[in-house]
């Protein structure tokens, strides 16, 4: 499932559009400060996929000043503030001018539209007649078939264009009514019908939907670390491939925790004393720490300097033939490689910083790099064995 993002969209007189993506409001106040003139319109949203903005014919108007969707503006620090009631006549993304933040400071006789009544918390429009509240909720943990927090059920029933909230306070309407329909719960006006399960971190999902089960290094997770199995769940990490795709979305200590399990696992069903196996499943900061942090022999570290090696990573998708065609490199310098790291691996992997850049991209690149390895060995096979044996060995 695709990570909530927060977009900032430039729309220009002449209908071009510009949109990037970014983690804090502080870097879109920054290309703002760049960009801002009087044919530009920027605007923020928050969601999983990049919105359909309006031309700028459609909001020329409000030239040179900031917008933000209906996500964007229940999710605002409170220094910010936007208008109570949206500027756009699109259902599918009604926008709402900023009026507070980011410089701006739009006094209530500039604009008196920004400052009409705000609906009570009884004033909520559905936009689909079948759906309330609860449904759209429903409807949402039940096709994501996981946990959710109530700001990510909120921003998908937005997303989707399930329910239009006219409270002051949206989330805080939602987290009542999750809780009103959840199992187990003690609110004093509970409802009869019981759509909603509660985890112990606070995440509701559908009752009756089953859990995808963890598989690989993650199937023990559950019993050896619950709360870390839950953080997975939370963010639809199962398998290999999904803990790469999520990983950013993790918290420094946990992507530190989730490598040592990953190696510790991994470690299991490798050559122990195979250099290019071992390293492959190394946490992300020992790939990422240059080789001299990392207690090596100095021949070892000599030998990496002559082939140009300078943090592990580089070593990645070489295989260990590859490794003993090395000069002064055979046998016992690549078991005495595998011993030192693998004694040294829990210690490093807490103390070397990790590079978030690399993190995200690593696992694409072990994979084209295997392949490419698996080809080069199967193609090399016959020159292998008629290499002398001797040139095997130091």
């Amino acid at each position: 499932m695709a990570a909530l993002k927060m977009f900032f969209c430039i729309v220009s007189e002449t209908n071009t559009l510009e949109v990037t993506i970014h983690r804090e409001l502080n870097s879109i106040y920054t290309l703002w400060s760049v960009e801002k003139s009087d044919d530009k319109i920027g605007i923020i949203h928050i969601g999983f996929t990049r919105p359909k903005v309006p031309s700028y014919d459609e909001i020329e108007h409000f030239h040179g000043t900031v917008l933000v969707s209906a996500s964007a503006k229940w999710s605002l620090p409170e220094e910010y503030n936007a208008s109570n009631k949206a500027i756009s006549k699109n259902k599918k993304l009604p926008l709402f001018q900023l009026i507070t933040g980011f410089g701006y400071d739009i006094k209530p006789a500039d604009n008196e539209l920004i400052y009409s009544e705000e609906p009570s918390i009884e004033s909520t429009v559905s936009l689909n007649n079948n759906h309330t509240i609860a449904s759209a909720a429903f409807e949402i943990l039940k096709s994501v078939a996981k946990p959710m927090s109530k700001e990510e059920v909120y921003g998908h029933i937005i997303e989707r264009n399930l329910f239009q909230f006219g409270a002051k306070k949206p989330i805080s309407v939602l987290n009542v009514e999750l809780n009103r329909h959840c199992e187990g719960t003690d609110y004093s006006h509970q409802a009869s019908e019981k759509l909603f399960g509660k985890s112990k971190s606070g995440h509701f999902f559908a009752l009756g939907t089953s859990q995808r089960d963890f598989k690989s290094w993650l199937t023990g997770l559950p019993e050896s670390a619950p709360e870390l199995a839950e953080i997975c769940v939370n963010y639809n990490i199962f398998d290999e491939n999904s803990y790469f795709e999520n990983k950013p979305l993790l918290s420094e200590t946990q992507i530190r925790e989730l490598e040592l399990i990953r190696y510790q696992e991994l470690r299991k069903s490798i050559n122990l004393r195979d250099p290019s196996e071992l390293i492959a499943i190394l946490p992300i900061s020992i790939l990422e720490a240059h080789v001299t942090q990392l207690g090596l022999t100095v021949r070892t570290s000599n030998v990496f300097n002559v082939q140009s090696i300078f943090k592990l990573k580089d070593a990645v998708g070489y295989s260990l033939l590859d490794m003993m065609k090395w000069e002064n490199f055979g046998k016992k310098s690549a078991k005495d490689l595998c011993e030192v790291l693998d004694a040294r691996v829990r210690k490093l992997s807490f103390i070397l910083p990790i590079n978030y850049d690399f993190c995200s991209s690593y696992a694409i690149k072990i994979d084209e790099e295997k392949q490419e390895t698996e080809i080069a060995e199967t193609s090399n096979f016959e020159t292998v064995s008629q290499t002398p044996l001797k040139d095997h060995f130091e």
